[in-house]
């Protein structure tokens, strides 16, 4: 069964979004990003099915409680706490991970992205979509671009402010070149706005 993956990093002091220099940063938490996310994700594959409000509602209950089960005529979705759901369609079957991690540390973003290209080495139907907010990691860390490039990892770059409207140190990143796009300035939407263009990638 063919495994599609979407991870979304955040490097350092993004676990104080939302109460950190709001005038720069916004008053949305990380929490409620991910939840954004998380809905984002599953009424994609939901609209794949059937457009139906019926559906939406049930998706936003299991959202709520986290570990619903709900079905659609094609297609069946098993909703856990780790946000992970079966897709079932006529032709084929495939699980859909949604996975959050957000550190200080710049060593275990790295640990996070070796972890998931060996997990692609054992597995070839695993496919993996990154979005990544590096924040300060983005201005500093030549390890952080090499690993990207060692696991060939396909990313989009995603910061909250726009950073050419910055300090001047903030106006490069060592991933810009690298990603397959960058998204800067839009604040929150720039994670929904990421995640769909994986989504229409796919």
């Amino acid at each position: 069964m063919k495994t599609l993956r979407f991870f979304v990093l955040n490097g350092p002091n993004l676990n104080l979004l939302g109460y950190r220099e709001p005038e720069k940063y916004g008053t949305v938490t990380l929490e409620q990003i991910n939840k954004e996310l998380k809905t984002t994700l599953a009424e994609h594959f939901i609209a794949k099915a059937k457009n139906s409000e019926e559906i939406k509602f049930i998706l936003e209950r299991s959202l709520e409680k986290n570990a619903q089960e709900f079905a659609d005529i094609s297609v069946n979705f098993k909703v856990h706490t780790s946000f992970e759901f079966e897709v079932v369609e006529s032709e084929q079957s495939y699980n859909v991970q949604l996975h959050f991690h957000q550190t200080n540390n710049e060593h275990e973003l790295i640990t996070t992205l070796h972890k998931s290209f060996f997990d692609r080495l054992e597995d070839p139907e695993v496919e993996d979509y990154f979005i990544i907010n590096p924040a300060a990691f983005g201005h500093t860390s030549v390890a952080l671009r090499d690993a990207l490039l060692g696991v060939e990892a396909r990313f989009v770059e995603v910061h909250l402010s726009n950073i050419h409207k910055r300090e001047a140190f903030r106006h490069h990143t060592y991933l810009q070149d690298i990603a397959q796009g960058v998204i800067c300035g839009l604040g929150a939407k720039g994670y929904i706005l990421a995640l769909n263009y994986w989504l229409d990638a796919l």
